[in-house]
């Protein structure tokens, strides 16, 4: 279901899209949450946006919580991306480190 939902949308029929990514989070599963989601954040949505990947972090997944991150950090909660990051680090996203280390370098005051 996630990954006809993610091919429906990227083929240009995104709420299609939706219904296949809701089926599968009903049943738990965080990629679904997660790209529901980024759907959301993609279509500008952001606080639905925050919210799906927020249960998706939660739900333990990677990718959403580096993405919850980087919402949280334009939104202007530091603190609160620090932590994501930091946890989708030891997730093992293989971009939270990196996000993390430009965000304290940003709250620092450097460019």
């Amino acid at each position: 279901m996630v990954l006809l939902g993610s091919w429906t949308i990227e083929h240009g029929e995104p709420a299609e899209g939706l219904r296949w990514l809701r089926r599968a989070a009903r049943r738990g599963n965080a990629n679904a949450v997660g790209g529901i989601g980024q759907v959301h954040a993609d279509e500008g949505r952001l606080e639905r946006a925050t919210w799906w990947l927020r249960i998706a972090a939660w739900l333990g997944h990677p990718g959403a919580m580096n993405d919850l991150a980087i919402l949280l950090k334009e939104q202007g909660s530091f603190v609160g991306a620090a932590g994501w990051y930091r946890r989708a680090d030891a997730a093992g996203d293989p971009h939270a480190a990196h996000n993390l280390s430009i965000l304290r370098r940003e709250a620092a005051g450097f460019p």
